[in-house]
């Protein structure tokens, strides 16, 4: 019920911001003002609510927010007001406010929802075709590094979950519609997302012991799908000659890092999961240097080795 409050709440915005709009009851500076006025203030009745009750001021939070993400996006949109820059720093700095409100009433879903709202803010900032792509990845860098200071804090493995479904989202999005020579510049804030990763990844393992299945899944889910997107990356943007001896690279860091966590945990479900993305890698590798029946000797050699 207090959700779709907020919904109903955040549509009477809308009507009465529209009503008003096509009345010209005020300019378009003012409507701007009155939108991002409105989603503060809001946002500080959440903060004042969520003291006594925290999913409460949570979804005032959210609301408040998403209030102000809107307004920008009409102000870029509609009027051409701010640069993407610019609007995307405010959207930036509101959203930063909901997950320091998260880590301080621990609120696990409002901070997963900040982190989507990060994510998603660089498309509601009308960025111009040809706008600096390896700005954008430096965004998503500070967003991540974000998500790891959320779980370095309170231990929740889905906000970087969260963070990571975002990543791989924009960056499939680039690999499939990319070619090589656009994505090259790319490729080093591929390896940085995957070195995060696969630390928070791997002190998290460390530091805990093994829980209920929910928390096991997203970390395993986590420690494979960051092998995969990296696996991804490097056939697709790294240079021919180099991809064999990158993957190679990324392989031993995985494997031996997992057999070090099983070592000291005694856990065998990070060791199979990362272990098996170290073998996607090699298998990977060694597609990039043999093809043909010389590949298939090569497969079955390794398979008999690591079995």
């Amino acid at each position: 019920l207090l959700k779709l409050g907020a919904l109903l709440l955040l549509i009477g915005f809308g009507w009465l911001t529209s009503y008003a709009f096509s009345h010209n009851w005020i300019g378009p500076m003012g409507r701007i003002t009155l939108g991002v006025v409105g989603g503060a203030g809001i946002m500080l009745v959440g903060w004042w609510r969520i003291r006594r009750f925290v999913h409460q001021g949570s979804i005032f939070l959210v609301l408040g927010s998403t209030v102000i993400l809107l307004t920008l996006f009409a102000a870029r949109e509609m009027y051409n007001f701010f640069t993407p820059v610019s609007a995307l720093s405010m959207m930036a700095a509101s959203l930063a406010l909901v997950a320091l409100v998260s880590v301080i009433y621990r609120s696990r879903g409002l901070a997963v929802v900040s982190i989507i709202l990060a994510a998603i803010a660089p498309h509601l900032t009308n960025m111009p075709s040809g706008y600096s792509l390896p700005a954008l990845f430096f965004y998503l860098l500070i967003v991540v590094l974000g998500s790891i200071w959320i779980i370095g804090l309170t231990g929740w493995i889905e906000v970087p979950l969260a963070a990571f479904i975002a990543i791989g989202v924009h960056s499939v999005l680039r690999l499939m519609t990319l070619g090589m020579s656009e994505l090259a510049p790319l490729l080093p804030f591929a390896y940085v997302f995957a070195a995060i990763f696969f630390v928070a990844g791997m002190t998290r393992m460390l530091k805990t012991r093994p829980g209920d299945g929910k928390e096991l899944r997203a970390d395993l889910l986590l420690a494979t799908g960051n092998g995969a997107l990296l696996i991804f990356w490097v056939v697709r943007a790294a240079p021919d000659v180099w991809q064999s001896l990158i993957l190679s690279a990324w392989m031993v860091v995985f494997v031996s890092a997992s057999f070090v966590v099983f070592r000291i945990t005694g856990r065998r479900e990070p060791f199979y999961a990362y272990a098996a993305v170290g073998v996607a890698m090699l298998g990977a590798a060694t597609a990039a240097e043999l093809s043909g029946a010389a590949l298939t000797i090569a497969y079955t050699i390794e398979v008999a080795l690591i079995s």
